[in-house]
């Protein structure tokens, strides 16, 4: 039987114009019940969902009596719908809705859209207020908030139960319903506010910049106001038309038109929940002049979408008018841009919707939380790029087991217009996808010394940490490690993945890595050791050195294609019939020295001397070659040295198949991908002593780490006999790796944790 849902909020045009989408998403999984006054869209929303309930609510008034009844009408509601979870909107329906749930032992959860006066002017009604709030969220299943600065005040106070709250981009912005505009090319500057006219909107600064600026430039300005106004402002409204100040166009349903029209869309309200108003104007493509508070700033880029200024500041307010009218028209217009890219990659509402039914925990969807310290890129239309680490096939093995995937992971530096660059990479394709970003300690000494960037990452992080999210985190990694430091403190089980060694990368790496070391090293093992779940990717090798109390699987992040006996005689007849240059490659990152290459290009020249010049090195992967091509160079070898570049991996197969010889000189690794995939081509490969290249080669195969010698001498005892054995080896250890073995084990092992962290009610 399909379960019920009851929404509760104050006014009907509110909920279907800001929460359709969601209502739509909700209606695939239960049954839609609203309880709201009859206003604006009725109609509308009777057609949305399964019933309309009209249950009128005062919206601003104190009166108990009035506050009595609705409780009561809101428990008499419950009694005859009986929902299985019930969702509440604004003041009132979040507090007396969520007591009457609370009375009856109906799961609910409520959505702070905004404090309201009552909480932002302080005072005794504040108190009373908070006091009305502590049960009411007491028992709420969560306590969602639109911006971080509301969660962060109410949190203070102590009324919002511990780790039940979770912040969203407000309501989120369709981008279908509010595309991209061209901007205006005229030469007056048109200044838009939207919104219902009263002194909380910061409407009476906003007309006094207004006065100004018009007596300043005349008519190279206007300023356009859209929306109702409260009926003490009709006399203000009616002088400030006739003087020619503003022009007045009362309630629109319809703002495509107006935003089209203007410049710049100005909102100095007082205090905002999240301003839809501003969502909407920057996804069409409007600067933003607004209030720095909560609920208004984040829908800013400062100085780069729009600027931000004090509220209740009206010569604030009119400098910065003023600011934006004498700008040049193309800045202003490259402002617009911004803006719509940063509502796009910040609050599109699809990803809204996702994060909201997933928080709900409607049926079995159960949301992974995935920390890591890698890097993702994202483009002017929201879509997301990783680098060659990871894929959507990577992130479907976790979307097989839970139903939505929040990655936390830092922000690559790339432009979202640098598309040349963004194809290059992997781009993630499901909607069910979403990102979480948090600050890069990397960036700069600067950065990497801050305090505040420290405190920013963790808050980041646990707030990201939510009751109803299973995490995984992989490590070695900063994050890593504060996400699991912050679940073991709240008594909530994690999965680490273990995917590499930090001793053996820093202390390998500079003076201030061998510094950094040790806390790694013992950072990691604390992960393991109190990890619920750990998978590793070698069998033996990190198992020694991280042993975890949990239960554990030894499972590759490589997935191979099945074994196919032509790839291998294919690679024998090669080995067979080969003549003229040996040619041995390395796919790794060209800018990273653990990655080893300089010693291969020492062999090189070693070789070059003993008189041997038909050996080619070729290297494939991103970054800077600059110092192993000067290094080449100094050598005397660089027409022996080739630079591919960076690969996409559906190339890296046939780039395999181009070479004889595949070497891994890496100073620090733990199982990697690039070999286990040349072993597949039925390559014969060499590795250094590291990490657990010993356990897929052999010690025959294997030189010591920064053995110019020794990569020398086995590259003179590669025979055609010789290097045959070593294809056959290797295409037949690499069968271990096939997708569809790695995937049955790993399968069970992820659904298993799954499973613990359902009933764990994570």
């Amino acid at each position: 039987m399909k379960k019920r849902i009851a929404i509760l909020a104050n006014h009907s045009g509110g909920l279907y114009d800001f929460r359709k989408d969601l209502i739509s998403e909700l209606k695939k999984h239960a049954n839609v019940t609203v309880a709201v006054p009859h206003n604006d869209r009725w109609e509308e929303l009777h057609k949305l969902v399964d019933e309309v309930i009209e249950l009128p609510v005062d919206r601003r008034g104190m009166n108990p009596i009035h506050d009595s009844k609705l409780f009561r009408q809101y428990r008499a509601m419950l009694k005859e719908v009986k929902p299985d979870l019930v969702l509440t909107y604004t003041i009132k329906p979040n507090i007396y809705g969520g007591l009457a749930c609370r009375m009856a032992h109906i799961p609910y959860a409520v959505n702070i859209t905004g404090l309201g006066s009552a909480i932002e002017n302080g005072g005794w009604l504040k108190k009373f207020v908070l006091a009305l709030y502590k049960p009411a969220l007491q028992g709420a299943r969560g306590v969602f908030f639109e911006n971080a600065g509301n969660r962060d005040t109410l949190a203070a106070t102590g009324v919002v139960p511990q780790g039940r709250d979770v912040v969203l981009n407000g309501a989120g912005v369709n981008l279908e319903d509010s595309p991209c505009q061209s901007y205006p090319q005229e030469g007056t500057v048109r200044f838009l506010f939207v919104g219902r006219v009263m002194h909380e909107k910061g409407v009476d600064e906003l007309f006094s910049a207004a006065r100004r600026l018009k007596r300043a430039y005349g008519d190279g300005v206007e300023f356009h106001v859209v929306g109702s106004f409260e009926e003490g402002y009709k006399p203000l409204m009616d002088e400030l038309e006739q003087t020619g100040v503003v022009k007045y166009h009362g309630y629109q349903s319809d703002m495509k038109h107006f935003y089209a029209m203007a410049d710049c869309v100005v909102l100095p309200s007082y205090h905002e929940g999240m301003s839809n108003v501003l969502l909407e104007a920057a996804a069409s493509g409007r600067p933003l002049i607004t209030s720095d508070i909560p609920g208004c700033r984040e829908a800013v880029e400062p100085s780069v979408s729009g600027y931000l200024c004090p509220a209740r500041d009206a010569d604030a307010l009119y400098a910065t008018m003023r600011r934006f009218a004498e700008l040049p028209p193309a800045q202003r217009a490259a402002m617009g841009a911004a803006s719509h890219d940063w509502i796009a990659r910040n609050f599109d509402k699809k990803a809204v919707v996702a994060e909201t039914v997933a928080a709900l925990l409607l049926g079995a969807t159960m949301d992974l939380l995935y920390v890591y310290d890698d890097k993702i890129a994202c483009d002017r239309d929201g879509n997301y790029y990783t680098g060659s680490a990871f894929s959507q096939e990577i992130f479907d093995r976790y979307l097989a087991q839970f139903d939505t995937l929040t990655l936390l992971m830092r922000r690559a530096p790339v432009s979202p217009d640098d598309m040349q660059t963004l194809a290059r990479m992997n781009r993630l394709t499901d909607a069910r996808i979403r990102v979480v970003f948090y600050p890069d300690r990397r960036e700069s000494l600067r950065a990497f010394l801050s305090l505040q960037r420290r405190r920013e990452i963790r808050q980041i992080i646990t707030r990201s940490i939510t009751p109803e999210r299973a995490v995984i985190i992989r490590v070695p990694s900063e994050s890593g490690t504060i996400a699991a430091r912050f679940c073991r403190r709240i008594g909530k089980p994690f999965l680490a993945e273990a995917v590499g060694c930090p001793w053996d990368s820093l202390t390998h790496h500079s003076l201030r890595g061998k510094v950094l070391a040790p806390d790694a090293w013992l950072r990691m093992r604390w992960c393991m050791r109190h990890a619920a779940y750990a998978v590793y990717v070698t069998n033996a090798f990190l198992q020694r050195r991280y042993p975890t109390r949990g239960i554990s699987a030894a499972v590759s992040d490589v997935e191979l294609a099945p074994a196919d006996a032509a790839v291998l005689a294919r690679r024998l007849e090669k080995i067979r019939t080969h003549s003229g240059k040996l040619i041995l490659g390395t796919a790794a990152a060209v800018n990273v020295a653990f990655k080893g290459q300089r010693y291969v290009i020492e062999a090189l020249a070693r070789l070059k001397a003993a008189g041997r010049t038909d050996v080619e090195y070729r290297l494939a992967g991103g970054g800077d070659p600059t110092a192993l091509r000067e290094l080449a160079q100094r050598l005397g070898v660089a027409e022996q040295v080739v630079f591919a570049g960076s690969l996409p991996h559906d190339a890296v197969f046939s780039w395999l198949d181009g070479l004889d010889l595949y070497i891994q000189p890496s100073t620090v690794e733990a199982m990697p991908r690039a070999l286990i995939e040349a072993m597949s081509r039925g390559l014969p490969c060499l590795a250094s002593e590291v990490g657990a290249m010993p356990e897929l080669l052999g010690d025959a195969c294997i030189f010591a780490k920064k053995d110019v010698r020794g990569i020398v001498r086995l590259l003179d005892a590669c025979t055609p006999e010789r290097m045959a054995a070593m294809a056959e080896c290797n295409f037949a250890a690499a069968q271990a790796f096939e997708k569809e073995t790695l995937a049955r084990k790993r399968t069970q092992f992820y659904a298993a944790f799954a499973a613990a962290a359902e009933g764990a009610g994570v």
